[in-house]
């Protein structure tokens, strides 16, 4: 699962059991900082009135909530004391915390768990599809009705007035407000669209078919691909140091440049899915992977340079693209 990807030095340490941020918090920031400089006069009035602040503070709102626990006695208390916890400080008022512990207990075992000591909410950051499949698919292999683009599909049925369809535990429009402008953000970064599937000797298999399945061959979204001290998740989820709109004023307007996604709003997360499924396979391209050895497959990159540059692109371009589409779907729901 993609818990296992960060909240540890950024790029850095090997995989440990405990929440991601992904993108980085400047990522996610960079998409709600993009986005509202998109939005329609109505849409930002919607926005100030639901929040009290902007898509780019609010971006960051369902990582912090990953540093809720569930402690022995079956309560639910933010940890105030996690690595990243500067980033989370506009979600610090007594009422804010409140609702983070209610969001994280709502949506703890409202559906086949991740595991001990990981909720439900965590399975809401992403999608396992095989790259090989090119596409998003509700029935196939890695994804679940409680996966990123069911979270995205949950936000705007309340948004637009309509109950959260089950699994998902959503208290009102400013929760679901929250979840939309963090999940739409990571379903364009890559590897939480797409995944490899390897066997034992690090061969891509695909899932579901005669004879190939279980947990071992799971990469959990490249975590489980090591290179040299770095998991392959985790130098996806990264932005360069000093990202921002005033240094990289290029973003808005590669946004401004994103064509509108066709056909009904309901149609756009599965569309965006099938998008970030195909981007996913560059992040395997020009990528060695050996046997697996402890749960980890250890790779080498042909080229570092070159991968590094070619991941660069890619990452301003889905940045450039969850920043417009998050205003776009808030556009269209306050025209």
């Amino acid at each position: 699962m993609r818990w296992l990807c960060l909240l540890l030095p950024l790029l850095s340490l090997p995989i440990v059991a405990r929440p991601a941020w992904c993108w980085d918090p400047p990522g996610h920031e960079l998409v709600g900082a993009v986005a509202d400089r998109l939005l329609t006069s109505d849409a930002r009035r919607h926005v100030e009135q639901l929040l009290g602040y902007n898509l780019e503070t609010a971006s960051k709102w369902a990582d912090c909530v990953r540093s809720v626990e569930r402690r022995p006695d079956g309560s639910f208390v933010y940890d105030a004391t996690t690595r990243y916890q500067h980033w989370c400080e506009g979600f610090m008022a007594p009422a804010e915390v409140a609702r983070m512990e209610d969001y994280v207990k709502r949506n703890w075992s409202n559906c086949q768990g991740p595991g001990a000591g990981h909720g439900c909410h965590e399975t809401y950051h992403f999608t396992d599809i095989d790259v090989q499949r090119g596409a998003y698919g509700k029935g196939f292999a890695g994804a679940s009705p409680h996966d990123v683009v069911g979270a995205i599909d949950a936000a705007i049925d309340v948004l637009e007035g309509r109950a959260a369809p089950p699994p998902f535990s959503i208290r009102d429009k400013k929760e679901a407000l929250l979840m939309l402008a963090h999940f739409v953000g990571d379903l364009h970064q890559p590897l939480h669209g797409g995944a490899i599937y390897l066997d034992a000797e690090g061969r891509p298999v695909s899932p579901g078919q005669p004879g190939v399945g279980g947990a071992d061959i799971r990469t959990k979204g490249g975590s489980a691909i090591r290179i040299g001290d770095k998991n392959l998740h985790a130098m996806w989820d990264a932005v360069p140091d000093g990202w921002s709109l005033a240094t990289q004023p290029d973003l808005l307007a590669l946004a401004r440049e994103v064509p509108k996604t066709q056909g009904p709003l309901a149609s756009w997360p599965e569309q965006w899915a099938s998008e970030s499924v195909r981007q996913a396979a560059s992040a395997f391209s020009g990528v060695s992977i050996g046997a697996r050895q402890d749960g980890v497959w250890p790779a080498k990159l042909a080229d570092p340079a070159a991968y590094e540059a070619s991941a660069e692109r890619i990452k301003r371009r889905q940045i450039a693209r969850a920043g417009a589409r998050l205003a776009a779907v808030l556009n269209a729901l306050w025209p």
